[in-house]
């Protein structure tokens, strides 16, 4: 997954690169359980998010990758996401 943020007033864009199947990865999912509270709980548990990560790499690997965010607003900032 690739994270792609360029603001008007920035000289330079910021470029991340994420694992895909940091989706599924526990470690993260703990973290997430652990501070969330009231409605900010997390609605997928770390099975499924294991599931999702695994669904993500097979689709990318059948059809290419594909753009899940790409948004300019008006006054010229952008973000994208790439998986």
């Amino acid at each position: 997954m690739r994270i792609y943020v360029k603001a008007d007033d920035m000289k330079l864009p910021i470029v991340m690169a994420v694992p895909t199947g940091a989706i599924g990865w526990r470690w993260i999912w703990r973290i997430i359980n652990k501070n969330a509270k009231g409605d900010k709980a997390p609605i997928i548990s770390e099975e499924t998010a294991q599931k999702l990560a695994a669904a993500v790499k097979r689709y990318v690997r059948q059809n290419g990758h594909f753009y899940l965010v790409d948004i300019t607003s008006a006054d010229g900032d952008r973000v994208r996401i790439r998986l």
